[in-house]
């Protein structure tokens, strides 16, 4: 299956499959796999937030987005300089990053906490120790 890009045919299997690559990512972060948390019925909530991690494959295309914008920008006549579009991809990825350790650090102290409760209700002379 050729594409074109701009007004030439692309026909090499390299670029084709270069270029839909990606479609089975999007395909993949679009299941709706949320619904087999209802279908479960007995998790516990936080267990939704890991039905949609498929969902963060998506990321990967964050680079390919930042530089489509920038080519879009230019194409319009608007001049960007170059230290800004790096300063904002940098504050871009420390944002996603502390996003994605202050979320692994809730998970884990949520965990935790679970598992204080299911110890101490046993075990009424015990108490949990919380680091």
């Amino acid at each position: 299956v050729a594409f074109y890009e701009g007004d030439a045919l692309i026909t090499r299997r390299r670029r084709i499959w270069e270029n839909y690559a990606s479609l089975y990512r999007h395909v993949f972060a679009s299941l709706p796999f949320d619904v087999l948390y209802f279908i479960s019925g007995k998790s516990p909530l936080q267990t939704l937030a890991l039905w949609r991690l498929p969902k963060l494959v998506r990321l990967m295309d964050a680079p390919a987005l930042s530089k489509r914008c920038e080519d879009i920008l230019q194409e319009s006549g608007v001049r960007v300089n170059k230290n800004v579009v790096r300063l904002g991809r940098l504050v871009g990825a420390v944002v996603v990053t502390a996003h994605l350790f202050g979320s692994a650090f809730y998970a884990l102290a949520s965990l935790q906490s679970d598992a204080c409760a299911r110890y101490a209700s046993n075990d009424a002379d015990v108490y949990c120790r919380t680091w």
